[in-house]
């Protein structure tokens, strides 16, 4: 089927689209409050600062007070996607952009609880890279790795090396504890970081194989937050199947109770 063509005069343009010279962010605004705003931003800076591009405090704070103003407008429970670029300028990879450009997007969420998750097996075919920020060109990298599938329900693996999914991390619980995977191609995650700093979570180089035994499995994101995993699927096989009631995913949720913008619904 054809898709759809606009065709338009571009005498300057973005360079987070021509270059992919941009970062971007997604959290949940949950009545004004956004949760772990810092490290969202220290995130951010780290991403444009290997552009050679900055931030400053009073800039974090404007696109904070931005998101919030935006949020308002759309509902009590918006999730907000940011992204910065180097800016607008004329034709030339070596042309500075003429100031940063701030994309806002918000999408109003209704509560109705996440359903479960099926996973599929698919194998990331580029070089490992560090991922230190959500890069946007990762995530074509992403894209291509997908291969136009409709569905971003993948866990992808490098050389029998768990890395994540599509658009979260990925959390597995087994013999008495929560792993998360570690390395190259793996993204900081935001809830991550903070699952890591409160001890209910390690990181590791997971095998594959941990995920035939694993009794929980979980995505991770400041979107969804945690979202249980039904079964892992391989070759229209399943190779894995996980208790989504399992007692210890409490301990993850005991660690989120009470700080602001975790929705009411995580506490259930």
């Amino acid at each position: 089927m054809d898709t759809s063509m606009n065709f338009i005069d571009a005498p300057i343009m973005d360079r987070g689209l021509g270059y992919a010279e941009a970062c971007f962010e997604t959290f949940r605004v949950i009545n004004g409050q956004i949760f772990a705003w810092t490290a969202h931003m220290n995130r951010l800076t780290t991403g444009l600062e290997a552009f050679g591009l900055s931030l400053s405090a009073g800039q974090t704070h404007e696109i904070q007070e931005q998101c919030v103003a935006r949020a308002a407008t759309a509902g009590s429970d918006v999730l907000m996607r940011i992204t910065v670029s180097g800016g607008s300028a004329e034709w030339g990879l070596m042309r500075k952009g003429d100031g940063l450009n701030v994309y806002m997007q918000a999408i109003p969420l209704v509560s109705a609880g996440s359903p479960l998750k099926s996973l599929s097996l698919r194998t990331w075919p580029f070089p490992l890279r560090s991922r230190q920020a959500k890069f946007v060109g990762d995530y074509g990298d992403t894209l291509r790795a997908l291969q136009g599938m409709p569905d971003a329900n993948v866990l992808f693996v490098s050389e029998g090396v768990l890395l994540g999914a599509a658009t979260a991390n990925i959390l597995l619980y087994r013999r008495g504890q929560w792993w998360t995977p570690d390395g190259s191609g793996v993204l900081p995650g935001v809830l991550r970081g903070h699952l890591l700093e409160s001890g209910f979570l390690r990181p590791a180089k997971c095998p594959l194989d941990w995920m035939h035994d694993a009794e929980a499995v979980l995505l991770s994101n400041c979107g969804m937050f945690l979202q249980p995993v039904r079964d892992l699927i391989s070759d229209e096989k399943v190779i894995g199947m996980y208790d989504f009631n399992h007692e210890a995913i409490a301990e993850l949720v005991s660690s989120l109770r009470g700080l602001p913008g975790v929705p009411v619904g995580l506490e259930e």
